[in-house]
């Protein structure tokens, strides 16, 4: 699973799908860090 990160370290829910040249802005994570970071 895959999150984008905002300015402030937090999964961004809205926006953009993909956004190029972004690559240090996405994390991935396990299926239970990944829910606990969207609220899930």
């Amino acid at each position: 699973m895959v999150v984008r990160k905002g300015p402030d370290g937090r999964a961004l829910r809205e926006g953009e799908q993909v956004v190029i040249g972004g690559n240090e802005t996405y994390v991935s994570l396990c299926r239970r860090h990944w829910r606990e970071a969207v609220g899930d």
